[in-house]
């Protein structure tokens, strides 16, 4: 299993030529978001979760840099404040992303054309 999933991993995929998989997964995305309400709820979820972490980011971000600006924080602790925040900020949502595009990919590799409808 590799670290970050992407389209590429999803099971049963490989039956379908190379050039045509991309289109492919597109469709079952599609029909999976017309079809799944379930799909969709979670799939608009795991977007606002990303949106969320990224302004979570930019408001500590800012109120660091505010606070270092009014000279309230010194460089020599603004500096690692901001690696930590910066660092929590990829751990956080490289976690959020990756296990979305794993619901992804376990929800279309059932619907793709093929699939095992029967386990």
């Amino acid at each position: 299993m590799r670290l970050f999933p992407s389209y590429s991993t999803t099971p049963g995929l490989e039956r379908f030529p190379l050039a045509d998989r991309k289109r492919v997964y597109q469709e079952a995305l599609v029909k999976l978001r017309k079809d799944d309400p379930e799909y969709a709820r979670r799939a608009d979820r795991s977007s606002r979760h990303a949106i969320w972490i990224t302004m979570g980011f930019v408001m500590g971000s800012a109120l660091l840099n505010g606070l270092e600006q009014r000279k309230i924080m010194s460089l020599p602790v603004y500096f690692p404040l901001l690696s930590v925040l910066v660092l929590v900020y990829l751990v956080v949502l490289l976690r959020t992303l990756r296990q979305h595009q794993r619901f992804l990919n376990e929800r279309v590799a059932a619907v793709l054309p093929g699939a095992d409808k029967g386990s």
